[in-house]
C-alpha cells in the first residue's frame, strides 16, 4: 500500500481530496527549530499517487515544508512547494538534488534524510511515534 505522509501545518489550504480519506496514523512531533507539528499518514491508491503528490505540491507553504508518498520499499515521491521529485532507493545523485531543492525552500538538511526514509518515515522527528 502506498502512503502519503504529510505535516498538517504545511498546507496553505486544505486538500479536498483528503477530506473523506481515512487517516492511517497521526502523531505530534517537534522540528529542529522547535516548531510543534502534527504528522498525518493517509492511504493512497496506486492510480492516485502521482495526481495526489502534485496536488500536495501545489498547496504546500512555500517555505520550510515537504511531504512524501512512500510508494514501495524502493521508491519515494517527494513534494516540495510547486515541485515533485521521484526518488529510488540507492540513487544518491537524485537524493542530493532533492536535498538541494529542499534547502532552497528553507528545509534543514537534518530533516531531509531521504535515504533513510525508505525504511523509516521521518527518522529525524522526535515525537509520539513514527508514521510507519
Amino acid at each position: 500500500m502506498q502512503r502519503l505522509i504529510l505535516i498538517e501545518e504545511s498546507l496553505e489550504s486544505p486538500l479536498d481530496v483528503l477530506t473523506d480519506s481515512p487517516e492511517l496514523s497521526r502523531f505530534s512531533a517537534t522540528l529542529e527549530d522547535g516548531q510543534e507539528i502534527t504528522v498525518v499518514e493517509y492511504p493512497v491508491g496506486d492510480d492516485d499517487a502521482l495526481d495526489l503528490i502534485h496536488a500536495v505540491a501545489a498547496v504546500l507553504k512555500r517555505e520550510r515544508f515537504y511531504a512524501h508518498i512512500w510508494r514501495d520499499p524502493y521508491r519515494l515521491c517527494v513534494a516540495f512547494p510547486r515541485c515533485v521529485v521521484d526518488l529510488n532507493r540507492g540513487d544518491l545523485q537524485t537524493i542530493e538534488i532533492a536535498k538541494t531543492i529542499g534547502e532552497r525552500c528553507g528545509i534543514p538538511l537534518g530533516e531531509m534524510r531521504f535515504d533513510e526514509m525508505f525504511d523509516t518515515d521521518h527518522p529525524d522527528l522526535q515525537g509520539d511515534g513514527p508514521a510507519s
